[in-house]
């Protein structure tokens, strides 16, 4: 009887996304055309998004997902404005063949500068790679991991503390990433700058199969 006066309540609709940043888990987005094949005119699925702090405010972290392989998204700013940074995780033999362990090692030397040489250019890893070297921009700066999304208060762990370093390469579109946990385990990522625009539309994950 009720039902006569008060109806169902709806549920409320989101808006249709309007920028990267504003990507929740279960989205999905369709990528245009890049430099990246393994990315290029895929489309994509949000799996994860997570928390970092670096000191200066709190940071969305996404992992992404396309045909079984994960990367990782984020919003990239600089003077030129904004960018999507790509990521993708390397295992230890992929950083001994692209820059030697030696070489590698004294990226952890504190307070160095210098730049760090490409020995190899693995076919599996073209286009992400810079064609001649890094530098190092970031020297163990503290950062802290927390699995969920901080912008809706779904933070479900206890923060971990990293050491953060990052290089740019010669080409400043292309970088290096390296987060070093307790115990030594440490994480390398090459990561990717494109412009915004390089997603052609996107859309939420409650969205109907036709509007998408």
């Amino acid at each position: 009887m009720f039902s006569k006066f008060f109806g169902k309540k709806k549920k409320a609709e989101r808006p249709s996304l309007a920028h990267p940043k504003d990507l929740r888990v279960g989205d999905l987005f369709e990528m245009g055309l890049c430099p990246i094949p393994e990315l290029s005119g895929k489309n994509f699925t949000v799996l994860e998004a997570n928390t970092l702090d670096y000191g200066e405010g709190l940071e969305t972290a996404f992992i992404i997902t396309s045909d079984r392989q994960k990367y990782g998204l984020s919003i990239a700013k600089n003077d030129q404005g904004e960018k999507l940074s790509f990521s993708k995780l390397i295992q230890r033999e992929q950083v001994a063949t692209i820059f030697g362990l030696d070489v590698f090692g004294a990226i952890f030397d504190e307070g160095t500068a210098g730049d760090y040489r490409v020995q190899e250019h693995p076919a599996d890893l073209a286009n992400w790679l810079d064609e001649k070297c890094y530098y190092k921009t970031i020297d163990a700066l503290k950062g802290y991991f927390e699995t969920g999304d901080h912008r809706f208060g779904q933070n479900k762990s206890r923060a971990e503390e990293f050491d953060y370093y990052e290089l740019e390469g010669s080409n400043s579109d292309f970088g290096l990433e390296i987060e070093v946990y307790e115990g030594d385990e440490t994480e390398v990522y090459l990561s990717r700058s494109l412009p915004l625009h390089t997603i052609d539309r996107f859309w939420p994950q409650d969205a109907k199969e036709e509007d998408a």
